[in-house]
């Protein structure tokens, strides 16, 4: 039950997400393919100029979405009293929500209209969103606990542990095997050393590529495998797959754990000073907005 209304969420998120964008899109489409210099004569100026009711609104809101997607999961996250306050990963699913539909409300309430120094903060937004998803990527590749924490090399362990438990020995054999052939053995992490050596993000992307490939070829061959046996139902032919791709890829996972968290550090070097620099931004265009007598409804 609590994973159909965890699916049902992130469906809404998205529908929500692209229904606002092309509503606004579609509505004012007209407005928006008119050239700047005529926009004034145009009958919605008045709702969609950045100045307007509704563009106006939608910057309001856009920049509130943005501002509260922030920094309720940075709080979440930082403050203890609140770990048991829901999931890590549901929070941060509702921060991506929050920062992908506020700036594409910030999109519309520029009105397609690019320039000063603001065009700065539109571009620095542009480039969070844009690594906000590469993050997303690399964030769910990192093994974590239910609560977001990651997981240690001995709780990974644990789990494939558990999970080969659950196996057939002729299987559990047939697993380390294959495995050990691919240098990904189950008991031993001769590659693990130089994994720990890398230095640069293309170095990890070629590992991870490489890591990747390699996964996708084994559970193949284990695939092939259990499919060749007829002392085991197909039901349980679909259930020792299940299980051994969780193994695959946690294995996988393992190898590549330094890597991913290599990649992570650097993006968070990235991230910040575009997100700290749309923030400052965009509270300097908003004061400066206000000491000018800018006004919405209130």
């Amino acid at each position: 039950m609590r994973k159909k209304l965890h699916l049902v969420l992130n469906v809404g998120y998205f529908a929500t997400g692209i229904f606002l964008f092309l509503y606004f899109l579609i509505s004012g489409w007209d407005y928006y393919k008119t050239p700047l210099v005529e926009r004034a004569f145009h009958p919605k100026h008045s709702l969609l100029k950045p100045s307007g009711l509704i563009g106006h609104g939608l910057g309001i809101i856009g920049s509130l979405m943005m501002i509260i997607g922030v920094s309720t999961y940075m709080i979440r996250k930082r403050w203890r009293k609140l770990h048991q306050v829901g999931y890590l990963k549901h929070w941060l699913e509702f921060h991506i929500f929050m920062c992908s539909v506020g700036p594409s409300l910030i999109l519309f309430h520029t009105a397609f209209k690019f320039g000063g120094i603001i065009s700065i903060g539109f571009w620095a937004m542009v480039i969070v969103v844009l690594s906000g998803v590469i993050g997303r990527v690399i964030y769910i590749q990192l093994p974590k606990t239910l609560q977001g924490e990651n997981l240690s090399k001995a709780e990974m362990e644990e789990i494939i542990s558990e999970l080969l438990s659950k196996l057939d020995p002729l299987y559990q054999r047939e697993i380390h095997k294959i495995l050990v052939g691919d240098n990904l053995n189950l008991n031993s992490h001769k590659d693990e050393y130089h994994y720990k050596m890398i230095k640069s993000i293309f170095d990890s992307l070629k590992m991870i590529i490489k890591e990747n490939s390699r996964r996708r070829r084994i559970i193949r061959m284990l695939r092939d495998f259990i499919q060749k046996q007829v002392d085991i139902s197909n039901k349980q032919k679909r259930e020792y797959l299940k299980i051994s791709k969780k193994i695959i890829s946690l294995r996988t996972k393992e190898v590549l754990y330094n890597s991913f968290d290599n990649l992570f550090r650097y993006w968070h070097i990235f991230h910040l000073p575009f997100a700290i620099t749309m923030f400052l931004l965009m509270f300097i265009h908003t004061i400066v907005a206000i000491l000018f007598g800018a006004k919405w409804i209130f």
